[in-house]
């Protein structure tokens, strides 16, 4: 990772100094990311940002083209950080296909230049590219099959994780959760991996003070049959909290639950006090949940939903001296640590929860970022009921971040597969849409597009090849053996049907790749011009 020199002048390059920059800095990055792709995965080592921590090992695409900020050369720089951009959106979104969409833009990218230099039309090849997109897109969408069954979803997890601790348990638990469940990812205290399942709705956050901990040997608060107050109040004295109080006595409330985000120490000794001497009701405290104002008023809409709840927000000049019972919600079981918040049975109104999740769905077809979905999928898991936490182990803690990276990388791909599909794995999806596109460029009057749509057939064995590669087996002698959903096996070297050996890509992954490298590619091909500043701006987002 290097920076470029702040001295250099502002510049304008011209054609054919610009294709040539813009492809050697493409093929940089792409060749960082090259290594991973496959199920025998090469790793790549990241220099640490304190020479005193130790180097990153990954081996997800999206991951390392993130880590390179800048390449020294500026003219490189353009193309590097394009794909750089196009790589972690991709992984974003789908959690996996970052490696072979720059295998794809790579091979697209290069095959398409040849035409241009021969005297093509970058503008036609563009057209050509973006019509054999379509073409191929409808032969890709022929072969999606579900993905359903315990062993199915195993197969698929080792298909995209390496590591046989986290493949065995992920299948487990998106086999009980299915596709919307609530997974938590964590370090882990071991050597070994582990999960945990926790019935209920899940939020992180927990006891907002040790001193409201109910049951010191469970080392957790669990009230049955409980009021839920819902707010996101600092209560700063216990003359705030009298009112509330009140209105839960006078409603019969014989256990509480104060959700707050600050409870000051004057606060918290009423509420020991009132757990000590009354016998009329006890009470505990648990932070709002959620690290800003976005995500904790998310969290309130959500439980009021699942308790039938009203929030008492501050942003409103809300208080606590006109309560009702009506604010009020109510859970049969809830319990909380000093990491999490359980609910159990929440006693909502069924039809307004269901209208709250529907709300969400359609929510998530609006959104336009990839950040907004997951945490909109997020939400209807948590409420959807059930969770998981996935412990990630090792003998150090570089070893257990590498496998919680994995772990989080495998998981989205794995929720995508479950909603959208499965293609067969090892590039063989990618070969069977050539068919499709031979037919396709027969029916091309323009020769630059028919040019183009020969070049995306051409290039569609690349993912196939360089999978092989990564294993230590040369392609060239496989390459008769490939197409019509048979492909070569890259742990074994052996020939095999790929859906019934297990070895299957997320739908979601290969069509996500597919529409951003060609798409890409297209884009880039048309680039004529480039404008460097004196002293740009540096940015670590895409």
């Amino acid at each position: 990772m290097s920076i470029l020199n702040p001295t250099q002048k502002p510049e304008v390059k011209f054609q054919p100094d610009v294709w040539r920059a813009f492809q050697r800095g493409a093929h940089k990055i792409v060749d960082a990311v090259s290594p991973t792709l496959g199920p025998r995965p090469r790793l790549v080592a990241i220099q640490p940002t304190h020479r005193s921590d130790p180097p990153e090992l990954l081996d997800d695409a999206g991951q390392i083209a993130r880590r390179i900020i800048q390449l020294p050369n500026r003219d490189e720089d353009i193309g590097a950080m394009f794909v750089r951009q196009m790589l972690w959106r991709l992984r974003e979104d789908v959690g996996d296909g970052a490696a072979t969409a720059a295998v794809l833009f790579k091979a697209v990218y290069d095959e398409c230049l040849k035409s241009i230099a021969a005297g093509g039309n970058a503008m036609r090849v563009r057209v050509g590219l973006e019509k054999s997109l379509d073409v191929a897109l409808r032969a890709l969408d022929g072969q999606i099959q579900p993905l359903a069954g315990r062993k199915q979803v195993a197969d698929f997890a080792r298909s995209v994780c390496a590591d046989d601790s986290i493949t065995d348990l992920l299948g487990e638990i998106f086999d009980l959760l299915g596709a919307e469940g609530q997974l938590t990812v964590q370090l882990g205290r071991s050597n070994m991996t582990e999960r945990e399942y926790v019935e209920g709705h899940l939020w992180a956050g927990g006891l907002l003070t040790r001193s409201l901990m109910l049951d010191p040997i469970q080392s957790r608060s669990r009230l049955e049959n409980t009021a839920i107050l819902i707010s996101d109040f600092e209560i700063e004295s216990a003359s705030q909290l009298t009112p509330a109080l009140r209105c839960a006595l006078q409603n019969g409330e014989q256990n509480l639950i104060l959700i707050a985000r600050k409870l000051s120490e004057e606060a918290t000794a009423l509420l020991v006090k009132i757990n000590r001497d009354s016998k009329q009701m006890r009470v505990t405290a648990v932070k709002t949940p959620g690290t800003g104002m976005m995500d904790q008023s998310a969290a309130l809409d959500d439980l009021c939903a699942l308790t039938g709840g009203r929030a008492v927000v501050q942003a409103v000049d809300q208080n606590f001296e006109n309560l009702t019972p009506a604010h009020f919600g109510h859970a049969r079981r809830a319990w909380a640590d000093m990491e999490r918040f359980v609910v159990v049975n929440g006693m909502g109104e069924p039809r307004a929860l269901r209208s709250h999740i529907h709300t969400l769905r359609r929510a998530i077809e609006k959104s336009d970022t990839p950040e907004q979905r997951n945490k909109l999928r997020e939400r209807i898991g948590r409420l959807f009921g059930g969770a998981a936490i996935l412990s990630a182990g090792g003998a150090t803690e570089t070893e257990m971040k590498t496998r919680r990276e994995i772990a989080e990388r495998a998981a989205l791909t794995l929720r995508s597969a479950l909603r959208d599909g499965v293609v067969n794995g090892g590039g063989i999806a990618l070969l069977d849409c050539r068919p499709a596109l031979a037919e396709f460029s027969k029916q091309l009057l323009d020769e630059d597009e028919r040019a183009a749509c020969r070049a995306l057939g051409k290039v569609l064995d690349a993912p196939a090849r360089l999978i092989l590669t990564n294993s230590g087996f040369d392609p060239s002698g496989f390459l008769t053996r490939l197409g019509q959903g048979r492909g070569i096996d890259a742990r074994n070297g052996q020939a095999v049907e790929m859906r019934s050996a297990g070895i299957l890509d997320s739908a979601a992954s290969v069509r996500g790749a597919l529409i951003r490298a060609v798409r890409a590619a297209a884009l880039a091909l048309t680039v004529d011009v480039v404008v460097h500043k004196r002293n740009p701006q540096a940015s670590v987002n895409p």
